[in-house]
């Protein structure tokens, strides 16, 4: 960010997106050596997206939950084979237990279009916002 949102800012137009993790808003032992420090990320992007919003640089943050990414299909895999079951299992049983409401893990295009959202012309009155994307799992009122 340091690199790219002076010129953004210079050429009166940019977009940054930062992927965190739900644990930065939501702190939980299951992401508790990554949750602190993408929470300092969070406040930080939140900070300089407040100085650099009215030259139209929006700077905001996705914080995912569970989704299908390769490191969990690794992670998944690893755990199904040692436990005799499947990755679609496994996965499964995480969801059962943590009790995801969307019952599922995300995928790509879930996340995707939020990406493509916070980047597009039409988010000009977004800014410094954190979007959890977590299929429900964590409650919050805003």
């Amino acid at each position: 960010m340091k690199a790219i949102v002076p010129g953004m800012a210079e050429r009166g137009w940019g977009r940054v997106v930062n992927i965190g993790t739900g644990a930065a808003k939501f702190p939980a032992q299951i992401r508790i050596l990554s949750g602190p420090p993408r929470a300092a990320l969070v406040n930080y992007c939140v900070a300089v997206a407040k100085v650099v919003a009215s030259q139209n640089v929006m700077i905001n943050n996705l914080l995912p939950g569970m989704h299908h990414t390769a490191a969990i299909e690794d992670s998944y895999n690893k755990l199904a084979e040692k436990n005799g079951t499947s990755y679609d299992e496994e996965v499964q049983k995480f969801v059962e237990e943590w009790k995801i409401p969307a019952g599922k893990f995300g995928d790509s295009e879930d996340f995707g279009a939020f990406v493509a959202m916070f980047c597009s012309q039409q988010a000009t009155f977004v800014a410094g916002q954190s979007l959890v994307i977590d299929g429900g799992l964590t409650n919050s009122t805003f």
